[in-house]
């Protein structure tokens, strides 16, 4: 097993959802937080592929982000099909498998 493998096997996530009753798991942008086995917290940033083209109308629309010109996240994201649990742990299992996924991590301090 690789060192990277390694710490993250037996990792917990948690997802805070703002506003549960409005929730749209095929639209959403959220921080999930990535605990390892020694207490290491780490922040992810997902989002759903329908998401972008949602934020994109919803800035034209209101004017923001050069009235839907363009979006950006200050920080890398990862993609998924939707904000169900299953798609984000198959998602952070397949980076951490391909050694990417402390690319897509900020370690909480």
């Amino acid at each position: 097993m690789r060192n990277l493998e390694k710490k993250f096997t037996g990792y917990e996530f948690e997802i805070d959802i703002p506003d549960k009753e409005n929730f749209d798991p095929e639209i959403a942008a959220l921080e999930v937080i990535i605990i390892t086995r020694d207490g290491k917290k780490y922040s992810a940033n997902i989002v759903t592929k329908d998401y972008i083209p949602w934020v994109f109308e919803k800035n034209r629309e209101t004017g923001e982000c050069a009235n839907g010109t363009c979006w950006g996240r200050k920080d890398n994201m990862i993609l998924v099909r939707k904000m169900t649990p299953e798609d984000i742990k198959t998602s952070i299992d397949y980076f951490i498998k391909n050694l990417e996924i402390e690319s897509y991590l900020t370690e909480i301090v």
